[in-house]
């Protein structure tokens, strides 16, 4: 594709996306009681710069005046802000924008700064990361940097053998390496970043066998297929078939042998598809792409005592955690024994479905028949929140025991 054919299909995209208005004309959307009505974004023209709004803001200009004389982009991000590219080391500029009715100029501000948090005694993966001069020089590279994003996010670490985690979501992930490489990059420039490929080290074996292990199942003959004995619906063709009698029985293994001689049903066709995805899942596998980027990543986490978990770890933080909530459950119970009471004013923004406190999930609960009564009655925070809830509702316990008993039962949550 030519330079002039990319230029025109930004013309297009903008047109359709952003519809050039007039500075002074009326905006097709605006805010009317917190909800959002009209066309979300639209652009105006400022001279030669060109404003992109969304939701009633800038959030984007085209050929703005630097504080230099020069003209190019500015873009929002949501961390710091309006940006313009750096130069050297620091590869953006952060400021503010000032739209004139004739041009668009970009005002440089404050620059954001990284600082390490401190080392104490509590295992902190971060702050070892931040004082030590090979891993920083080596985060430099941008590769290398997207690799600590894909191992970092969703995943705890063990230093030596404390048994204290430090864990490191998504989010934190695409924060973390953009504020170790202190060049002015946002977290918006890694965050989602899902494409590196390879896998890291410690994760090859496992991911290895589970492929093996799908490629096995799906590989299998299918086993022959028991029908029901009548009376029964038979969905063919989208349609609901009743097969009552004898003689719409027969009917129905006949239209059944005329489809399995016809070819491949659709379930076999797409057990044979996913078969070869699969297949291909463990070609890449073991092609080991980005081997040496993950090896020179682990290689710097050992050197400093660090290690990613295994499932022995996670099974440990399971059970640790099944013990907090049996623990609450416990106390719970006393706190219901307390006689009801009038419900606190502050109880009332719990009182609804919807609130905050009704969105807490876990990924993995502990298998019913491994657990005693009292941990299967455990087995779950939002049992302990929806009894807490009650407690709160029934006026038996006071804001500070609520709020300190909610920590606590989110504390005992297992789901990273």
């Amino acid at each position: 594709m030519s330079p002039s054919d990319d230029n025109q299909d930004q013309d297009s995209y903008l047109e359709k996306r952003y519809p050039l208005i007039e500075q002074d004309a009326e905006p097709p959307g605006r805010s009317v009681d917190g909800i959002w009505e009209g066309q979300m974004d639209w652009r105006t023209r400022h001279g030669q710069a060109v404003v992109l709004w969304s939701f009633g803001r800038p959030h984007a200009v085209r050929n703005a005046l630097y504080p230099d004389g020069t003209r190019g982009d500015v873009d929002h991000v949501f961390d710091h802000g309006f940006r313009r590219p750096g130069s050297g080391q620091r590869l953006w500029i952060y400021g503010h924008v000032e739209v004139l009715p004739d041009d668009v100029m970009f005002v440089d501000g404050e620059q954001p700064l990284y600082e390490p948090p401190a080392q104490t005694d509590e295992p902190n993966l971060e702050a070892d990361l931040a004082n030590d001069p090979l891993f920083m020089e080596a985060l430099q590279n941008h590769w290398f940097a997207r690799a600590f994003y894909k191992v970092f996010r969703n995943r705890a670490f063990y230093k030596g053998t404390d048994e204290r985690a430090w864990t490191c979501g998504d989010r934190r992930a695409a924060r973390l390496v953009a504020g170790l490489r202190n060049r002015g990059e946002s977290y918006q420039d890694f965050y989602l970043d899902y494409d590196f490929p390879g896998t890291w080290p410690d994760d090859f074996g496992s991911r290895e066998r589970t492929l093996l292990e799908e490629i096995e199942g799906l590989a299998k003959p299918a086993e022959p297929v028991e029908y029901p004995t009548p009376p029964f619906t038979s969905i063919e063709n989208g349609k609901s078939i009743k097969v009552e009698t004898e003689d719409q029985f027969r009917a129905f293994l006949e239209r059944r042998k005329r489809r399995s001689e016809a070819g491949p049903s659709e379930w076999d066709l797409m057990r044979q598809k996913f078969l070869q995805q699969t297949k291909d899942q463990l070609q890449r596998l073991r092609r080991n792409e980005n081997a040496d980027v993950f090896a020179r990543l682990h290689g710097h986490l050992t050197r400093l005592g660090w290690r990613t978990e295994t499932e022995a770890d996670r099974e440990k933080a399971r059970r640790k955690a099944l013990a907090q909530r049996v623990d609450l459950l416990r106390e719970l119970k006393r706190l219901e024994a307390r006689p009801k009471g009038p419900r606190g004013e502050w109880a009332e923004r719990i009182a609804h479905p919807g609130s905050k406190f009704t969105n807490w999930t876990i990924r993995r609960a502990d298998q019913p028949e491994t657990l005693t009564p009292e941990e299967q009655e455990a087995r779950t925070p939002e049992h302990l929140r929806d009894r807490l809830r009650d407690l709160a509702l029934n006026g038996k316990v006071s804001q500070e025991e609520y709020d300190a008993l909610s920590r606590r039962i989110w504390l005992a949550r297992w789901d990273w």
